[in-house]
């Protein structure tokens, strides 16, 4: 699990002991699945917004005729999806 908050809240839960193991109660294991999708959606919600602003700047870059910076930007913003790309096929095969 990636999410800090959901680590610190099972961590924070009342452990059971069950046939010699031990774990959580299945409302706080739910309940940190819940805190870790928020998390991510949180994370999502934070890079749409990096890229809108991105693309904010492309256009304003072509309603200004700098087909350049255009073009680079283009660039730099494909090389950031390879790269994110390449971190979540790290993080599913983890």
């Amino acid at each position: 699990m990636k999410s800090t908050r959901a680590k610190a809240y099972i961590n924070e839960s009342l452990t059971l002991e069950m046939s010699g193991a031990f774990g959580v109660s299945q409302q706080d294991a739910i309940r940190a699945v819940e805190i870790a999708e928020n998390d991510m959606l949180v994370k999502q919600c934070d890079r749409h917004k990096e890229d809108l602003q991105f693309l904010e700047g492309m256009l304003d870059d072509l309603d200004n005729n700098r087909m350049e910076i255009l073009r680079q930007s283009i660039d730099d913003w494909r090389d950031e999806l390879e790269r994110m790309i390449a971190e979540l096929k790290r993080e599913i095969n983890a």
